[in-house]
């Protein structure tokens, strides 16, 4: 085969591949991160991201990969206000200077239905590290209001110190962190329909 026929078919068949690929967004008004750490020794303090954003990837094979999510850190909320205003200081997360939590997957492996054990980087506080995470996939359908979406969660434990979050003792704060993400999605070329569909049911059918 001449080259120049081998390239064509390999670009060919890179773009039959590429093009299995359907990206999903996060619907912002289902999705939060919660999360858990020890205070005083006594017992554990939630908490909540109200802001989380990001899209990914479902492939031919009908699998997520390619992860990407954000989180905005001034929409912590521990409900109490005063609590809230000293995670976002310099002690904590800093959000003058580091106003984003991100997760990129590096590796996104199957286990079984609705299961996924996933590898990437999470910046926190200015700071990426590796972690491992599973990510759980529930129904995956149309939806009432005119999307196609699918939805599920993301656990993973982190060390606050690993972020360069240590200046408070363990012994008032613990060092481990219990991150929940819970997710829905839409296709991208549905969520216009998914938008006015449900601005739509909410005003009564008008």
């Amino acid at each position: 085969m001449k080259m120049k026929h081998y390239l064509i078919l390999l670009a060919g068949l890179l773009f039959t591949q590429i093009s299995f690929a359907e990206t999903y967004v996060l619907e912002s008004g289902h999705s939060f991160a919660t999360f858990k750490i020890m205070h005083q020794n006594k017992g554990m303090l939630p908490g909540v991201f109200k802001s989380v954003n990001g899209s990914f990837e479902i492939d031919k094979k009908n699998r997520i990969k390619n992860i990407d999510v954000v989180i905005d850190v001034d929409s912590i909320d521990t409900y109490h206000p005063a609590r809230d205003a000293h995670l976002k200081s310099p002690d904590f997360f800093n959000s003058k200077r580091y106003p984003q939590v991100t997760f990129k997957s590096t590796k996104v492996l199957f286990k079984k239905k609705g299961l996924y054990e996933v590898e990437g980087n999470l910046t926190i506080h200015g700071k990426t590290k590796k972690v491992n995470a599973k990510v759980t996939r529930g129904f995956t359908g149309k939806d009432p209001f005119g999307g196609y979406g699918t939805g599920g969660n993301v656990y993973l434990t982190i060390n606050r110190r690993d972020f360069g979050m240590g200046q408070m003792p363990a012994t008032l704060v613990g060092d481990k962190v219990e991150i929940d993400v819970f997710w829905e999605s839409l296709e991208k070329s549905t969520v216009k329909a998914y938008e006015e569909g449900l601005k739509k049911a909410l005003s009564g059918g008008k």
